[in-house]
């Protein structure tokens, strides 16, 4: 078992490591008691060539992160309420469609694992890999590669567990400078109305998106479907950014490519990257 405990971890966090490890879901894992991110430290491992490919995937853990990082450059930081952890995984570069399909491979996999865990519980996910419950966001993730290693992914998954973050605190994007468009967090507890212990947690969702990632490689139109069965945004109003401009337009769901469909005044378009925001009709 080869587990690098970094500080006085929490020992159900070493109980949920050891069981993915002896299940052969991961086969190495870091674990800190505080970081500043679990992306960056993978990223450096990445960058140093310290993680052989035997050693992979690899899982990196913390009980608390004081710099985390989400899409758009937003920084977070987490506490005990939360489960905040990156996979480091090798992908096949020659696979191009499939690598496309990622990113909404890892919300399909915490989907799963929260309806599993939490029957009858249903999730859905917005483009491109939020997870939703209730309502609010529930989970987010963040992919990300180093030059030079584009067969490197590192994962980083963020779970509200006992508490929601308080939005207001954090800093909108232009695209959510209307208080109509500011997200909504929901909290696994606030739903299930109990609290709940996050590394019990921890084990199904990592078999789930080590899962969920080979299927999008061996079954991508599976993932696909599977996606739009839980799309967040389809047939609903949406804003985006182009050109620097706040655009608006109606969801039609995702294509073959795992890419969002806009129906806009000027016809239909294809949403490669970026925010999209579900439009909230004032009450």
């Amino acid at each position: 078992m080869s587990i690098d405990n970094q500080g006085a971890t929490d020992p159900q966090g070493i109980s949920a490591i050891s069981e993915l490890i002896s299940e052969e879901v991961i086969a190495t894992a870091t674990y800190y008691a505080e970081t500043t991110s679990t992306n960056s430290a993978a990223l450096q491992d990445v960058r140093e060539s310290r993680v052989p490919p035997d050693q992979l995937p690899r899982l990196y853990l913390a009980d608390r992160q004081t710099a985390g990082r989400g899409r758009h450059g937003r920084t977070w930081h987490s506490e005990n309420d939360s489960l905040t952890f990156s996979l480091l995984m090798k992908r096949s570069v020659d696979a191009s469609p499939a690598i496309s399909l990622w990113p909404i491979a890892v919300g399909v996999g915490i989907a799963r694992a929260i309806e599993f865990c939490f029957a009858p519980l249903r999730t859905q996910l917005k483009w491109p890999n939020d997870v939703y419950l209730d309502g609010g966001k529930v989970a987010g993730i963040l992919l990300e590669t180093t030059h030079g290693t584009p067969e490197s992914v590192v994962i980083g998954i963020g779970v509200n567990i006992n508490r929601a973050p308080d939005t207001a605190l954090v800093e909108p994007t232009p695209a959510q400078s209307n208080p109509a468009r500011r997200m909504n967090a929901q909290s696994i507890a606030a739903v299930v109305g109990r609290r709940v212990g996050r590394y019990d947690l921890l084990p199904v969702l990592v078999e789930q998106v080590v899962q969920a990632t080979c299927e999008a490689t061996a079954k991508p139109l599976e993932m696909i479907d599977e996606f739009r069965g839980r799309c967040h945004l389809t047939g609903k109003s949406v804003s985006y950014q182009q050109h620097g401009q706040e655009q608006t337009a109606i969801c039609r769901g995702i294509d073959g490519n795992g890419e969002l469909m806009l129906e806009t005044a000027a016809g239909m378009q294809v949403c490669h990257t970026g925010e999209v925001n579900l439009i909230r009709t004032k009450s």
